[in-house]
């Protein structure tokens, strides 16, 4: 099952392993998730059993790159305050962001922290 899950990734192209997804609605992660797309808003990615599942963009509190070590230390931070040092943090991990898939996760999360902070006019 779980080689099936890899050569599905190595087809679609562009995936990156997550240590997990975490959804709101639910106290446990989704670990070992493969995400393979993020784009119109949803997440995509495959479970631990090799189902193809989505979440809107919303649903998702936050993902855990197995290649992006750095976010998680930026989010732990940004649980605790979303300070100019936290933010200085996420940027940071989005300029060491291993692929574009993470990349784009980081700026979308970037993106929000700003917006909590009405730090953007429109």
């Amino acid at each position: 099952m779980r080689a099936m899950t890899i050569m599905l990734a190595m087809v679609l192209g562009g995936a990156a392993w997550a240590d997990a997804v975490h959804v709101a609605g639910t106290t446990a992660p989704l670990p070992g998730s493969t995400i393979i797309a993020i784009e119109g808003g949803r997440v995509v990615y495959i479970d631990l059993t090799g189902a193809r599942r989505d979440r809107g963009v919303e649903e998702v509190l936050r993902l855990s790159f197995d290649a992006a070590p750095q976010l998680d230390v930026a989010e732990a931070r940004l649980a605790d305050s979303t300070d100019d040092a936290s933010l200085l943090l996420l940027l940071q991990a989005c300029l060491e962001a291993p692929d574009d898939l993470s990349r784009r996760w980081i700026h979308r999360r970037l993106v929000a922290v700003h917006d909590q902070r009405n730090e953007y006019p429109q």
